[in-house]
């Protein structure tokens, strides 16, 4: 069984942004020999196999193939690490391409996700914010619950709801820290990718938590 998160990020239904990626911050100090590896493996691992497959010509077709999974494979073996930093558990590099059975429902979600946020932005842009927050945490049930893409966007539903504007505001503080970071001639994000994943994680574990009974009950 997981461990409670060790800090307490939401509270009087607001996110305190700081607090999550001060948190992020010490989990990656902590472990930050795995961090470097696992994001410098996350942003390059794939086009490292790329060039590989390219310099190999005909040779290199079965690698091309491969390389069309490898960046699924890694962004759930990242997202699963951040989640287990959340938990405060140790990081481990097998984690990352641990969960290459959730790369279709995962891909799946992010296309199914992808979709209903263009329809919502093209009618008047609004619902297509609001929808963005309603199922942000969708993935993190792919990868952290095994769900299909359905199940996971219904749970995303239910942990977002009365939360989406502080998760909205939340995700961009996230996002330029992750900004940040690649202005720092993009070495800084070797630093930000860590931070803003495990905030995330904290997030995540701490709204499924309060709302563990009402993911229990079946589709009415």
């Amino acid at each position: 069984m997981r461990s409670q998160a060790p800090v307490q990020v939401i509270s009087a239904g607001r996110v305190d942004s700081r607090r999550a990626l001060a948190f992020g911050w010490e989990r990656t100090k902590a472990d930050l020999g795995f961090w470097l590896f696992a994001t410098a493996l996350f942003g390059g691992g794939s086009s490292v196999l790329s060039w590989i497959a390219h310099a190999a010509g005909p040779f290199g077709l079965p690698l091309l193939f491969v390389d069309l999974f490898v960046p699924i494979v890694l962004a759930i073996g990242y997202t699963q690490v951040g989640i287990d930093a959340a938990d405060g558990q140790e990081p481990r590099v097998a984690v990352m391409w641990a969960g290459w059975r959730q790369t279709i429902s995962f891909f799946v979600t992010g296309c199914l996700i992808g979709l209903v946020v263009l329809f919502g932005t093209l009618l008047f842009v609004v619902p297509g914010i609001i929808w963005s927050a309603q199922f942000m945490m969708a993935p993190h049930f792919v990868v952290d619950r095994k769900m299909g893409p359905l199940a996971a966007m219904r749970a995303s539903s239910i942990v977002t709801k009365g939360i989406k504007t502080p998760l909205l505001a939340f995700t961009f503080w996230l996002t330029m820290l992750n900004l940040a970071g690649f202005l720092c001639l993009g070495v800084g994000v070797l630093v930000s990718a860590p931070v803003t994943t495990i905030a995330m994680g904290l997030v995540f574990r701490e709204i499924v938590s309060a709302r563990e009974r009402e993911l229990a009950q079946p589709d009415s």
